[in-house]
């Protein structure tokens, strides 16, 4: 059983020892992580991309889906995406105990009620 002269020790070993990394770090300016080496960034025209959605599917089907089918990600994870997820309205899903406000607020941001008062 360890004893509290052994844990104390332990303790400082740890102690030392990342001050020992901290101050390498610091004194040989290393970054823990390196940045990824990365292309440098294309310059789109301006009506390349029309709209935020339209943008992402771009990114998604030339950059995304080529490593997902690849890799097989669809087999594990989920299926591969479709333009109607990226066409389709977001949907949200509220959750909470009894009389906390739920149908309050979704009646509050429903554009089929002009005027609802609680």
């Amino acid at each position: 059983m360890a004893t509290v002269a052994d844990i104390g020790y332990s303790a400082a070993i740890n102690l030392t020892s990342a001050i020992i990394f901290l101050l390498a770090f610091a004194i040989l300016r290393l970054q823990p992580f390196p940045p990824v080496a990365s292309k440098p960034a294309k310059k789109l025209p301006l009506n390349a991309v029309t709209s935020i959605i339209d943008g992402l599917k771009k990114l998604y089907v030339e950059r995304l889906k080529p490593l997902e089918a690849t890799d097989r990600f669809n087999d594990f994870v989920s299926p591969l995406l479709t333009n109607s997820n990226f066409d389709a309205k977001p949907m949200v899903m509220l959750l909470g105990q009894y009389s906390t406000g739920k149908t309050s607020i979704a009646l509050h941001f429903s554009p089929f009620v002009e005027s609802y008062q609680t």
